[in-house]
């Protein structure tokens, strides 16, 4: 009776380590929305819940990995998002400049 209840217990950790080493993947977009001339929505989706963020960068020819760029949550009422769906709001942008963005969940 113990060796069984150890090996379903032992079955049931594997399941859940195996299901969790697939990680988070974006399963579509990213879409850019309701875009402004200071302002620009960016959505994605992803295969898990997921914390999600943008960073943003002029595109003035700098690697883009050279430094940390600053990083936009999805957020609600100022609180980090946790979904599968992410809705990202950029606002504040520079009429006529060319930005470069990277979507993350984590």
């Amino acid at each position: 009776m113990k060796y069984r209840i150890i090996t379903l217990l032992a079955a049931v950790m594997l399941t859940a380590a195996a299901a969790f080493a697939d990680g988070i993947a974006i399963s579509h977009g990213p879409y850019l929305q309701n875009i402004t001339e200071t302002s620009a929505t960016i959505v994605w989706t992803c295969n898990r819940q997921s914390t999600g963020w943008v960073e943003l960068a002029p595109d003035d020819g700098s690697n883009f990995y050279a430094c940390e760029r600053p990083r936009y949550y999805d957020t609600n009422i100022g609180i980090r998002v946790t979904d599968t769906i992410h809705a990202v709001r950029l606002s504040g942008l520079q009429p006529g400049v060319v930005y470069r963005y990277r979507i993350y969940s984590q």
